[in-house]
C-alpha cells in the first residue's frame, strides 16, 4: 500500500541525491499498482528544485484523483523562477478541481508574474489575495518589493511591519535588488547598515555583494573594495559563492573605469579564489568567473595556472573541459577587440 511504498522509498532514498534510482524503484512500485498520495509528495520533495524535469513528468503521471494541494504547493515552488514555466496550466488545474490557493500557491503565481514582467496580473493576484482574506507573509512582500520602485520600498516595509510579518534574508535580499538596479548605492548602503537593527535579519553575502556590484558599476571602485573586505570579515558570512563573484566582476570593472587598482585587485581575487577552495567552495561558477578575470586582464600565464590548478584539484572531467574549451576561445580572440567581452558574456 502507499504507507508501505512511502516507507520503503524514505529508508532507501531520503536524502540520497540519487534520483535515478529512487525513480527506477517508484516505477517498479507503480506497476505494481501500491503507489499512493503520500509516496508521490515524497519523491516531489526528494526531487528539488534542481530536477525540475523530472519533478514535472512524476507530477503529470500523477492520476487525477490521488492529486492533492501539497503536490501542487510542491511543483508550483519549483516551476515560480523557470523559464517556460508550467506555473499557468498547474494553476489552471488546481483550481479546476476545486482546490483552495493558499498563500503559498498565490506567491508562487506572484513570483511567475513578476519573472515575466506581468506587473498587472500581479496586481490582480495581490487583489484576489486580500479578497479571500488571506495573509500576506514575507514571501508576498519579497515579490511587491521587486516590482517596486526604490521610493515605494519604504513604504512596503511599513506596512510589512504594521502587519506584524517578520522580515528574511530573501526579502532584505529583494531590496537590496531593487536599489542595485537604481543604483542609488547610497540607500543600499544604509539600508544594510540599519538592517539587524531595524528589521532583526543579519544580511547575507548575496546582500553585500549586490552593494560591492553597485559601487563597481557606478565607478566608485576603491569604496567597493573597502565594502568587500568588510564584508568579508564579518563573522556571520564565511567564503560565500555571491561574495566573491562581486570582488572578480569589481576587478574586470576596474581594469577600465580605475587602471590604478586593477593590478591589486588582480591579486586579491586570486588570493580569495584560492581561499574559497581551501574551503571546500565547488562551484564550477567559482572557476569559470576566475577565468574571465584572467581573460580579461590577458593573462596568459595566470589562465595556464589555472587550467593546471584544475587538474590538480581534481575538478570534474566536464568543467574542466569546459575551461579548456573557453582557453582555446580565448586564444583564438585575445588579440581582438571583442577579447575579454566573448568571456564575460
Amino acid at each position: 500500500d502507499d504507507e508501505g511504498c512511502l516507507r520503503l522509498l524514505q529508508g532507501k532514498w531520503k536524502g540520497t541525491a540519487e534520483p535515478q534510482k529512487m525513480l527506477s524503484d517508484l516505477y517498479e512500485l507503480k506497476k505494481k499498482g501500491a503507489v499512493g498520495k503520500k509516496t508521490y509528495a515524497f519523491v516531489l520533495r526528494e526531487l528539488g528544485q534542481k530536477r525540475v524535469r523530472q519533478a514535472r513528468k512524476i507530477f503529470d503521471d500523477i492520476p487525477t484523483p490521488l492529486l492533492t494541494p501539497d503536490h501542487f504547493k510542491t511543483i508550483l515552488s519549483y516551476e515560480a523562477n523557470m523559464e517556460n514555466s508550467r506555473v499557468i496550466p498547474y494553476f489552471t488545474k488546481f483550481t479546476s478541481l476545486n482546490f483552495r490557493p493558499d498563500i503559498e500557491i498565490y506567491n508562487s503565481l506572484l513570483q511567475h508574474h513578476a519573472a515575466t514582467g506581468n506587473y498587472e496580473s500581479c496586481l490582480s493576484t495581490v487583489a484576489k489575495i486580500q479578497s479571500s482574506g488571506i495573509s500576506f507573509n514575507a514571501a508576498t512582500f519579497s515579490v511587491l518589493i521587486l516590482i517596486s520602485s526604490p521610493q515605494e520600498v519604504p513604504g512596503i516595509l511599513q506596512e510589512m511591519t504594521r502587519r506584524m510579518v517578520p522580515a528574511t534574508p530573501e526579502l532584505v535580499l529583494c531590496v537590496c535588488k531593487v536599489y542595485r538596479k537604481s543604483g542609488d548605492w547610497s540607500a543600499l548602503g544604509k539600508f544594510l547598515q540599519n538592517c539587524e537593527e531595524t528589521h532583526k535579519v543579519t544580511p547575507t553575502g548575496p546582500c553585500w555583494a549586490e552593494l560591492v556590484l553597485c559601487l563597481a558599476e557606478n565607478n566608485h571602485i576603491p569604496f567597493a573594495l573597502q565594502t568587500w573586505r568588510h564584508a568579508s570579515s564579518l563573522p556571520s558570512i564565511v567564503a560565500n559563492l555571491q561574495l566573491t563573484l562581486s570582488l572578480f566582476t569589481l576587478t574586470i570593472i576596474s581594469r577600465t573605469a580605475s587602471p590604478p587598482d586593477h593590478a591589486r585587485l588582480l591579486t586579491i581575487s586570486d588570493s580569495a579564489f584560492r581561499k574559497a577552495l581551501d574551503l571546500g567552495t565547488r562551484s564550477p561558477d567559482l572557476w569559470s568567473a576566475m577565468f574571465n578575470v584572467y581573460a580579461d586582464a590577458k593573462d596568459d600565464h595566470s589562465l595556464r595556472e589555472l587550467i593546471k590548478l584544475g587538474n590538480t584539484r581534481r575538478l570534474p572531467k566536464k568543467e574542466l573541459a569546459n575551461l579548456t574549451r573557453k582557453y582555446s576561445i580565448y586564444v583564438k580572440y585575445r588579440d581582438g577587440d571583442g577579447a575579454g567581452q566573448e568571456e564575460r558574456g
